[in-house]
């Protein structure tokens, strides 16, 4: 499938399948590594037991209670569409001017960057672990757009130093995340795949995206944060979606680490 386009196969029986079976009679009864040489497949005894391994090999997905009639699953099933998300994040954040004062320097005028924060009290309001509580559920305690923001950070993967939501030890500041998204269909799939880039990816698409909330101090700002505030800034940067599974999820342990042995000796045993 490397080196040269496939497509999509209309046929369902076509395609690579994942099947459990026993090990035909007739390979075993024709193959060199069963007959005529040392192997697993003869207990390495092929002058003894080579030429009658073909009645003697027993049935492993029996064994096992496999059945065999629903045990070949086709492979490589491609989803209809896929839908990706990316946001763009703005940060209000106020510039204050500051005294470096030092031994070794004089005073020196800076400025840093002070951010909007969300008091804790609030911000767990708004936790997932709160919902069907009288402050899980109330607006008073956490407005929708403090809400919106916690659920909008279970979805993508932000900069360490403010991802509040998965690091208590942060505190929780105002963020405005703007989702876009945009759904790939089964063709652009196959595409990417094959390490080919979509069909339609030099096309441009444009989208806008807007956030609209009461300005309150239940919100992710208030009047007081925007009146009359010339130092005022904004700090914008881009994130990715979160995967639904972390990586350590689909590795499988590896030989020697199996649990249930006893499981496996008792099965052998009767």
């Amino acid at each position: 499938m490397w080196h040269q386009f496939g497509v999509i196969p209309d046929d369902p029986e076509t395609g690579v399948f994942l099947e459990i079976g026993d090990i035909p009679v007739n390979w075993l009864q024709g193959h060199p590594r069963v007959r005529a040489k040392d192997s697993p497949y003869n207990n390495f005894q092929a002058d003894t037991l080579g030429n009658s391994m073909y009645n003697r090999m027993q049935s492993l997905s029996d064994l096992f209670g496999f059945e065999k009639d629903t045990s070949s699953i086709k492979m490589g099933q491609l989803a209809d569409s896929r839908t990706i998300k990316e946001a763009i994040v703005a940060i209000p954040y106020v510039l204050e001017q500051v005294d470096n004062l030092t031994e070794a320097t004089p005073a020196v005028s800076m400025a840093r960057k002070k951010f909007i924060e969300i008091p804790k009290i609030r911000f767990d309001a708004a936790l997932r672990n709160r919902f069907g509580s009288a402050e899980g559920d109330s607006l008073e305690a956490a407005g929708a757009s403090i809400r919106k923001m916690v659920q909008q950070m279970e979805d993508f993967v932000f900069p360490p130093q403010f991802d509040f939501l998965k690091n208590p030890d942060i505190k929780p500041i105002t963020m405005y995340v703007f989702e876009f998204e945009y759904t790939f269909d089964r063709d652009d799939l196959s595409y990417m795949w094959q390490n080919l880039a979509p069909r339609n990816y030099k096309k441009m698409t444009f989208q806008s995206e807007t956030i609209v909330h009461e300005l309150a101090d239940n919100e992710l700002l208030s009047e007081k944060n925007l009146l009359d505030n010339e130092n005022l800034r904004w700090m914008v940067f881009k994130v990715k979606q979160r995967a639904k599974k972390k990586w350590s999820e689909h590795q499988i342990s590896q030989a020697g680490t199996i649990t249930g042995q006893s499981f496996l000796d008792d099965t052998l045993r009767g």
